[in-house]
């Protein structure tokens, strides 16, 4: 498999997951085979989540990402109307996958937050947070990270912050003339503690005190779903009873009359 560098992320102009040194410099590894472009990723315990524009969670082998599987479609009840993800990250601290989405319930003026089931997709929507974001990174102590869409500020919030009696999300900063939009995602690098935000063309470390922008690299692609893969893991999936999806490598085939013919499965 082709070499593999410090940040991982999906390049939206090639539909391939590509690999990033600490410098900036960008090595295409697979094409994801899916049939909607991913919108967000975050890695967990071995294994790389997905989102993609038609709302679909996918799932891949942080290892091998030559092939990705979707686990299903993440169909909101009614009255949530999502309309896309913007981006996903994982809280070490309680161990959930979170996702941040975008709906026509408040003619999408502010994102909601909800929590991600790995296995089914199941969302449980915590509610709208309040202000509007559109990248989201968490620490090891389960504090989150986001930078206000359309702007140049960081923002930093606790759960009990932003869901709490008096919803608020702490400003840290202004990063510099960097500026988010739709196309950005952020990470938040475990084994050094640090906190780096991708968009087009540029890769910004991002001090999470000050928001002071390092500027770590340009490339040329367009970057979503940025993530490190950590050093040191957990090991999160143990075995279960039961499946959530089953995905064959050929719907239909044709063999002579007492032939056979072995196809191949993935189980999520």
């Amino acid at each position: 498999s082709p070499e593999r560098g410090y940040f991982t992320a999906y390049d939206s102009n090639s539909a391939s997951y590509v690999s990033m040194d600490q410098a900036g410099q960008v090595t295409a590894l697979y094409e994801t085979g899916l049939p909607a472009p991913i919108r967000c990723m975050e890695y967990v315990g071995g294994y790389v989540f997905s989102i993609t524009e038609d709302n679909s969670l996918c799932v891949a082998d942080d290892s091998d990402l030559s092939y990705t599987q979707r686990i299903c479609k993440l169909d909101p009840q009614a009255e949530q109307l999502i309309t896309f993800f913007n981006d996903m990250a994982y809280n070490r601290a309680d161990g959930k996958l979170y996702g941040q989405f975008y709906s026509q319930l408040n003619a999408e003026e502010k994102p909601y937050l909800c929590t991600i089931d790995m296995h089914s997709g199941d969302l449980d929507v915590i509610g709208e947070l309040p202000e509007d974001v559109n990248t989201m990174a968490i620490d090891g102590e389960g504090n989150f990270y986001s930078a206000g869409f359309n702007s140049n500020l960081l923002y930093t919030y606790t759960l009990d912050q932003a869901f709490g009696e008096n919803p608020a999300m702490t400003l840290v900063g202004e990063m510099g003339y960097y500026y988010s939009n739709n196309l950005s995602s952020m990470a938040w690098d475990h084994n050094e503690d640090k906190l780096y935000w991708a968009f087009p063309n540029t890769l910004v470390e991002i001090n999470p005190e000050t928001a002071e922008p390092t500027l770590r690299g340009y490339h040329t692609e367009l970057l979503l779903g940025l993530y490190v893969t950590p050093t040191e893991d957990e090991g999160l999936f143990d075995p279960v009873d039961t499946i959530s999806s089953v995905e064959l490598n050929l719907t239909q085939t044709r063999v002579l009359k007492g032939g056979s013919y072995t196809l191949e499965a993935s189980v999520w």
